[in-house]
């Protein structure tokens, strides 16, 4: 019965999900500082920015709701060692989103556990001490947060 609630609540998001639509409104003030609101600013020219609703890849999901992705090794892949790196994550994080799209770029084998949504990732989180995300582990080196020239030193020195 979980399963049949899960899977509806799922199609029921995927199918709202096209029609939802936020304004945002981006403007520059007299110091130079640049400001994000969902109200148009009085007296202030504004650009209003478009934002496209994010629809979540269900192909990309284990039975467990975890994220999995790794990529197959290739002769381009520009870093010669092939170790699995595991990113402990969470959906709203934006490091997150970079590291994800740096290791699909770079051919990095990884593994993603949402700690948000996986009671087993966020203990072994914990257990590990992190303190934000993304957690890197790999080799049993941890890595917190996420930078490319950081990672490229972590990740070349395992």
């Amino acid at each position: 019965m979980t399963k049949l609630r899960i899977i509806f609540c799922l199609f029921a998001t995927l199918l709202t999900a096209p029609w939802v639509q936020a304004e945002v409104f981006k403007w520059v003030d007299a110091q130079g500082n640049i400001h994000y609101s969902d109200k148009k600013p009085e007296n202030q020219q504004s650009e209003e920015i478009k934002i496209k609703p994010h629809t979540p890849d269900l192909s990309q999901l284990n039975n467990s709701g975890n994220q999995i992705k790794t990529v197959a090794d290739g002769s381009d892949k520009p870093y010669k060692k092939k170790q699995k790196v595991t990113m402990y994550s969470a959906s709203w994080c934006g490091y997150c989103k970079k590291a994800r799209a740096y290791f699909q770029d770079n051919k990095i084998r990884y593994v993603e556990y949402d700690i948000e949504k996986n009671l087993k990732a966020k203990q072994r989180y914990e257990q590990l001490g992190g303190t934000g995300v993304p957690l890197l582990v790999a080799k049993r080196k941890q890595m917190q947060g996420f930078s490319k020239p950081r990672f490229e030193r972590w990740y070349n020195d395992l």
